[in-house]
């Protein structure tokens, strides 16, 4: 047993030794390389070497190469840079990481590749908030970046922060109006914060432009349902409240005869849904779809009361 015990204390002493001889040998080699050469020729060929590394599959070792390269130039964002990636990828490093970004952004708070690389740290390490932060910084940067501008407005839908979303959306909209697919997505935006007359516009904007037949006209008419109160949404910050007086009866009546006067106003029966959206309205006075909707079928029977 003591003999064991022997050749495994012996065993681990040489696996130590191996290893302090590793790091010894990688300081004595990041010497070598700045013997003799310029800044940047040491500073190129430390980070190649520690790249080698590191997709070999080695972060620890590529850490271990970068050490004395960021001693001696402390400065080198090509470094730091790297060394901040190789954080990033390390199991429960990632404010490590982070922080490691954050000297470089300190330095140079104009860098979107630094800001983009810890944006999606932030997103790994499950940060919602902070992404978010760091994603407004870039696009705040990027002013002309529509791809920015719609990235932007989905990250903020998906914590429910539809108002700020929306402005997203509008500015992504306005750099590139005829991409049918964000218009749409501006349209549900304004449906989910209740602009049901911009939500109406947008899509009848689409149905304008888009070719008779095509999956867009087919989503577009969906969207239009919806908007226009033919099916159960209403929009994310829609509340179920009637008239302050209503009584789950009304509530009922009104749900059960919305649908109806859709279809028959999307018919061009309007003799026929007129009484209808008057019984609407006096079930829920602020219905904005069947406010208008009654008006354009007034329209429709010449009238105008």
């Amino acid at each position: 047993m003591i003999k064991h015990a022997v050749k495994k204390r012996a065993k681990w002493l040489g696996d130590s030794l191996a290893v302090m001889l590793c790091v010894v040998f990688l300081g004595s080699t990041t010497a070598q390389i700045f013997a003799g050469q310029s800044p940047d020729e040491a500073i190129e060929e430390i980070a190649e070497l520690a790249e080698a590394e590191w997709l070999d599959g080695n972060p620890g070792q590529a850490l271990h190469i970068l050490g004395p390269g960021l001693e001696t130039h402390p400065n080198a964002v090509r470094l730091q840079k790297l060394r901040a990636d190789i954080l990033a990828t390390a199991s429960r490093r990632h404010q490590e990481a982070v922080d490691a970004y954050d000297v470089i952004l300190d330095a140079y708070p104009e860098s979107l590749k630094v800001r983009w690389a810890k944006w999606s740290v932030l997103l790994r390490a499950g940060q919602p908030d902070q992404a978010i932060a760091e994603f407004q910084r870039i696009a705040q940067l990027d002013v002309n970046n529509p791809i920015v501008a719609l990235r932007l407005a989905q990250e903020l839908r998906k914590v429910d922060r539809l108002e700020e979303s929306l402005k997203w959306y509008e500015k992504a909209v306005s750099m590139i109006p005829d991409m049918v697919g964000w218009r749409l997505a501006l349209a549900r935006a304004k449906l989910d914060v209740l602009d049901g007359r911009g939500a109406r516009d947008e899509v009848e904007h689409v149905l304008r432009i888009v070719e008779p037949g095509s999956p867009e006209e087919a989503a577009a008419h969906g969207l239009r349902e919806v908007i226009y109160g033919a099916t159960k949404e209403r929009g994310r910050r829609f509340e179920p409240i009637l008239s302050p007086g209503g009584t789950a009866s009304e509530r009922k009546a009104w749900s059960a005869i919305r649908a109806d006067a859709w279809r028959l106003f999307d018919a061009g029966r309007y003799a026929e849904v007129e009484p209808i959206y008057r019984k609407l309205l006096a079930l829920k006075p602020n219905d904005y779809a069947a406010t208008h909707e009654l008006g354009m079928t007034l329209l429709g029977l010449g009238r105008c009361d």
